[in-house]
């Protein structure tokens, strides 16, 4: 039997859309956790749609509240805080909760050799 004959199979789009449920499936299973936000373009994300960061931040909390969530480029989550109310119950009263921001690749950090204020773990050089 050739090779052209069993990908022509219903038992291959069969594969196909059950491998295709099952990443859809999972990717709204973690989307499900997140803060609520605006939905983003395939691959660039929310990110081509905000000009003026601030700005568009401060309408967009309109519309979802003052914690939000959206997608960039590749992927990669953004969690908004907007409010002072919040920026304080987030960054020193839940300070705990929420220690662990990610490193980014990018200048600051190389050449800060990791030590940034912004993105730095709760630990004893900030404390």
């Amino acid at each position: 039997m050739a090779l052209d004959q069993y990908l022509s199979t219903p038992l291959l789009i069969s594969a196909l859309l059950l491998i295709l449920t099952w990443i859809i499936i999972n990717w709204l299973k973690e989307n499900r956790k997140l803060p609520p936000g605006p939905w983003g373009l395939p691959i660039l994300g929310y990110w081509p749609f905000i000009k003026t960061t601030h700005l568009d931040f401060a309408e967009l909390s309109k519309t979802y509240g003052n914690v939000f969530s959206f997608r960039t480029v590749g992927g990669r989550l953004i969690i908004v805080l907007n409010g002072i109310k919040t920026i304080k119950e987030v960054l020193i009263n839940r300070a705990d909760e929420f220690d662990g921001r990610p490193h980014g690749n990018n200048l600051v950090s190389w050449l800060s050799e990791g030590i940034d204020i912004t993105l730095e773990h709760l630990n004893i050089t900030w404390t």
